[in-house]
């Protein structure tokens, strides 16, 4: 089976090893010419005035040709942001493919999650075959979690049984802590914070991991300005960089710990989970 190269942004997260997981016998049947990747998520998400959180889970698993890993993980709505840097947010499901692309989305099976002692299963959907993007099947999954917000270093268990020898993997582990100690200029962030343009904007944080990256997002006046750091406390945004967005009195700041860690899934060459905790805090942008 073709290795598949390293996606160059998919770096930013971790190096990911890219040998083949399985052995014929797991793949029997599959076109050696095709590329595999999977991409799993899990994210809490905590609103700035709720006591709650809402748990999320989404899984695609593409076998693919004709496109390079930076297009096919933009086509499938995960590709990451350099570090330290800034910009637009990318368009989920965004990215015409080329006539020589194929991509098909994949089906493994049901897919467990199991998180503050709840369980939920995911199964797969079929998606739409559009000439701009993937077709076939995608896994995607809300649920409430009662009670307090966790501060995280939740065990989590991801798994499926796999079909017809593809997907078959078990993956344990933490979820990343919340982010806590969030300031602006020194001034702790909360709900209906005013966040001026005209100044630069110095983010801190009680830093957890080094491991680990932060992802800021402002959406204002129908704008979005994505940036992702480093998990060591800090994170400047500068004046040019705050003037893509407009003025809003009903902005939203979002604020989010991002843990990556590759996943041995039988029959897929590379696969990955993306695991976050996400907390959201209304601005207002002068």
């Amino acid at each position: 089976m073709r290795a598949l190269r390293k996606p160059a942004l998919l770096g930013a997260f971790f190096v990911l090893p890219l040998g083949c997981t399985s052995t014929g016998s797991e793949d029997a049947g599959a076109d050696p010419a095709l590329s595999s990747l999977a991409v799993i998520g899990l994210e809490r998400s905590v609103d700035g005035d709720a006591e709650g959180a809402r748990l999320s889970a989404s899984a695609k698993v593409a076998r693919f040709r004709g496109i390079d890993g930076d297009g096919l993980l933009k086509v499938l709505g995960a590709e990451p942001r350099e570090l330290e840097t800034c910009g637009s947010s990318a368009g989920l499901e965004g990215g015409a493919l080329g006539p020589q692309a194929q991509v098909d989305l994949l089906s493994v099976g049901a897919i467990e999650v199991g998180l503050a002692d709840q369980h939920h299963s995911l199964a797969p959907r079929l998606f739409p075959a559009l000439a701009t993007t993937a077709a076939g099947w995608f896994y995607a999954g809300a649920a409430e979690l009662p009670g307090p917000a966790s501060t995280g270093d939740d065990p989590f268990v991801l798994s499926a049984a796999g079909q017809a020898g593809l997907g078959k993997f078990e993956l344990r582990g933490s979820t990343p802590r919340d982010v806590h100690g969030l300031t602006s200029g020194g001034v702790p962030v909360q709900g209906g914070s005013l966040l001026s343009r005209g100044d630069n904007l110095e983010f801190t944080w009680e830093p957890a991991s080094n491991s680990d990256r932060i992802e800021i997002e402002i959406f204002a006046g129908g704008g979005t300005l994505s940036c992702a750091a480093r998990d060591d406390g800090h994170f400047l945004i500068s004046r040019a960089q705050l003037r893509v967005l407009e003025a809003d009195e009903s902005a939203a700041l979002i604020v989010r710990r991002v843990r990556t860690v590759p996943v041995d899934m039988a029959g897929v060459e590379s696969a990955y989970a993306r695991l976050a905790v996400t907390r959201s805090v209304s601005l207002r942008v002068e």
